[in-house]
């Protein structure tokens, strides 16, 4: 009878343990939950998985992007240990720790095991203040994707040595942790992309604004003095640099929306780099001048082809020199070098700026990402210029990277692109004197909602001596095509009531001797508007706003057309 009275009394002592260490599960999982920051989440393991099994010593290893050498580490120790309190070692991933990580299984020693072990090597040069051992318990934190995040380990168990309950108890504590540590990082990136959006709007309304006032101030001018011809050609060079601006806010904020959406979309041909870097130095030149920045031009003597797309690529140059006029104060030197490195063609931009600090190296490129977010900053930007320069270099087959020797030591950005068979270039460029050549008189009817818009437009076509009708909706534009009987008309596409995609299906049901050529001008400038616009029967495509140098070679371009 006694010898069964003490059987049973060890299991009800082990049943009660056993639901001791369940209710602890159950706390810890519920707190696991309701965290959102990885060092809480680690501290919660540690202490947790130290108490649930009963051991001296517990320590947990966080991987920071697979690196060891960024590692959070949490140790919690009894007051056995307490000379050992301080002890926090780097972790470089090696020895018998390594293991649970690299088979994201777990490992289970007693002593003697433990100490025969091959990658047991007494902690090399941390043998010294290592907390002595006895035993070990480890399992992984390990992914949703099954990468490894890092382990937790036990030694010096109370009584015994581990049991295999007691493995299958931290295997539970590690799965629960790893979903854990997984929500604080995505809770980290939503919080930081949070931020970010704000920071972007806010730098928005504020890129928006700062060409919007001189534009005002610029309308209002030449309101108060319209006959002051010397302040009116002033006020037109102002008025048109503000409204470049705007456009490449505009043109930035559609490209990041198209890699963002997969439709960012190459015009491939053969391209002769110097010409791409001479395209986006001269766009670059007034602002450099502005700053009083001196500026060294390096090119290579060899004719430097690549097989991509020549706007993209002056977009690439162009990003990379505005980065450094808005990073490099007045009165300083920014330097462009091109040549070629093996098969390679090396595009380098450096200037002596303020530079940039080593974390930042990391992010740089990253979307809205900014070197100096402050109120301070001389020149402002979205801070995604540097984001669609990678981007670009990457879909032409190249690399991009940064490099700079810390805060107010200057940067250095290297684009390196595959060369192609300079054979393949051949210059395609109009001739100045097709370009001269006078321009024919269309009929023009322009459709349009917006008034402003219609009425300023036809102004520049009459400029160049067009003549031209307005017509503001669908049916005025088909009541007008049937009467005018234009040669050319170009129509808006969002407009009420009909949409301007309606037009050309109108058009080509009247009685017209020739049907005109249908152009889309619509602040709508995707490739899929392009193919709807095509789709609907419209002949060109054009993306708001246009200017008179757009005017005259579409014009010319019509032209030739006409008499082909």
């Amino acid at each position: 009878m006694r010898a069964n009275s003490e059987e049973l009394r060890i299991v009800e002592q082990a049943l009660r343990r056993c639901s001791a260490q369940l209710q602890e599960l159950a706390q810890i999982a519920a707190k696991l939950n309701a965290v959102h920051d990885i060092p809480t989440v680690l501290n919660l393991l540690t202490d947790g998985a130290r108490s649930i099994i009963g051991a001296h010593q517990c320590v947990t290893n966080h991987k920071v992007d697979r690196d060891w050498s960024r590692s959070v580490n949490v140790v919690s120790l009894s007051d056995k240990y307490a000379p050992w309190c301080d002890f926090d070692a780097d972790i470089d991933g090696s020895g018998i720790y390594s293991l649970p990580c690299q088979t994201n299984r777990p490992l289970r020693l007693t002593q003697e095991q433990l100490t025969s072990h091959p990658a047991y090597r007494n902690f090399g040069a941390h043998a010294d203040n290592h907390p002595p051992l006895r035993g070990l318990l480890m399992a992984p934190l390990v992914g949703r994707d099954g990468r490894n995040l890092g382990v937790v380990q036990l030694s010096d168990k109370y009584e015994g040595d581990f049991t295999e309950d007691d493995e299958s108890i931290l295997v539970q504590l590690a799965q629960m942790a790893s979903v854990a540590v997984e929500n604080a990082l995505l809770y980290r990136d939503l919080r930081d992309a949070d931020h970010r959006k704000d920071h972007f709007l806010a730098t928005l309304a504020h890129e928006l604004r700062n060409p919007l006032s001189p534009l005002t101030a610029a309308a209002q001018l030449l309101s108060i003095e319209p006959g002051n011809a010397e302040q009116v050609v002033e006020l037109t060079v102002v008025m048109s640099r503000q409204l470049d601006q705007l456009r490449r806010l505009i043109d930035d904020l559609l490209d990041v929306s198209r890699i963002s959406s997969g439709k960012l979309m190459l015009r491939r041909q053969p391209v002769l780099l110097s010409d791409v870097v001479a395209a986006a130095v001269d766009a670059a030149k007034p602002a450099m001048q502005a700053a009083g920045h001196a500026f060294d031009l390096r090119m290579s003597p060899d004719r430097l082809v690549v097989f991509g797309d020549p706007v993209r690529l002056a977009q690439i140059v162009g990003n990379l020199l505005v980065n450094a006029v808005k990073y490099t104060p007045s009165g300083g030197s920014i330097s462009l070098d091109l040549d070629v490195v093996g098969r390679q063609a090396r595009i380098r931009v450096e200037d002596n700026g303020i530079g940039i600090a080593p974390e930042m190296l990391e992010n740089i490129f990253g979307l809205f990402t900014q070197v100096d977010s402050s109120n301070t900053r001389a020149q402002g930007g979205l801070g995604i210029g540097l984001t669609l320069a990678k981007t670009l270099v990457e879909m032409h087959g190249g690399e991009i990277e940064a490099a700079s020797s810390g805060p107010a030591k200057g940067s250095l950005f290297t684009v390196r692109l595959p060369l192609a068979d300079a054979a393949l270039y051949v210059d395609s460029q109009a001739s100045a004197n097709e370009l001269e050549t006078p321009l024919p008189n269309f009929r023009i009817l322009v459709v349009d909602d917006n008034h402003s818009a219609a009425y300023l437009l036809s102004r520049l076509l009459e400029k160049l001596g067009q003549n031209v009708c307005v017509a503001h909706s669908v049916a005025e534009g088909a009541a007008a095509t049937m009467t005018f009987q234009p040669d050319i008309l170009i129509s808006d596409i969002a407009m009420p009531e009909e949409s301007g995609y309606q037009l050309p299906e109108r058009v080509r049901k009247l009685p017209l001797p020739k049907k005109p050529v249908l152009i889309a001008l619509t602040g709508y400038g995707q490739e899929s508007d392009r193919q709807e616009a095509m789709a609907a029967g419209f002949d060109l495509h054009l993306t708001k706003p246009i200017g008179l140098p757009a005017l005259k070679k579409l014009l010319a371009m019509l032209s030739r057309v006409e008499r082909s």
